[in-house]
């Protein structure tokens, strides 16, 4: 409080959450109490940043609760639209509505198999809708037809993708400061030459 007061920075008290994390199993047995500006913050089971809900837990439960309802509701339009436009655009529909909620920030939430499954579920159900299929109808080929990437090869693919930068920006900083992987390099890039 005394570093914000320094430099000049208010905090709204009324907007501000505590949370703690913790294992699922971990109980706390004293409760912390922090005041600011004499009001005393209440601890939060979870707390919404930039859209995602993060809980004390960080399982995602509320997140995937709440991003269920979203996609639900995208498909409910889906089933509307479908009728009364072409597939094209059928298809930039579903990038708008659905697609949007379902790839963002996707590393962060999507980190086991059973929160992957249940949203890819709602991606081939959204896929049918598009096709106008039933609901048992396989839907690998859907993703083909529609030229659509499945939610868990998007997955995938961003996770190959932040790791690629993040092994490039290592490998650069290798070679300009010259460390043991640079010299390791060097004679390798002059063999080839």
């Amino acid at each position: 409080m005394y570093w914000l007061c320094a430099n000049k920075i208010s905090l709204n008290v009324n907007k501000t959450e505590l949370i703690l994390f913790k294992t699922k199993n971990k109980y706390l047995t004293d409760e912390l109490k922090i005041k600011l500006n004499g009001v005393r913050l209440s601890q939060s089971p979870f707390v919404t940043y930039l859209g995602i809900k993060i809980d004390e837990n960080l399982c995602w439960k509320n997140h995937l609760n709440d991003l269920s309802l979203k996609l639900n509701r995208a498909n409910a339009m889906l089933s509307k639209v479908r009728y009364y436009v072409q597939p094209s655009t059928l298809r930039s529909v579903y990038y708008a509505i659905f697609n949007s909620h379902l790839t963002y920030s996707c590393l962060t939430w999507a980190q086991n198999a059973s929160q992957i499954k249940r949203i890819s579920v709602l991606q081939r159900k959204a896929l049918r809708l598009m096709k106008f299929l039933p609901r048992d109808a396989h839907a690998n080929p859907l993703f083909h037809d529609l030229n659509i990437v499945k939610f868990v090869d998007h997955v995938k693919l961003r996770i190959v993708c932040s790791l690629t930068d993040v092994l490039m920006t290592l490998f650069l900083l290798c070679l300009k400061t010259g460390s043991a992987f640079s010299k390791i390099y060097t004679p390798m890039k002059q063999e080839a030459l």
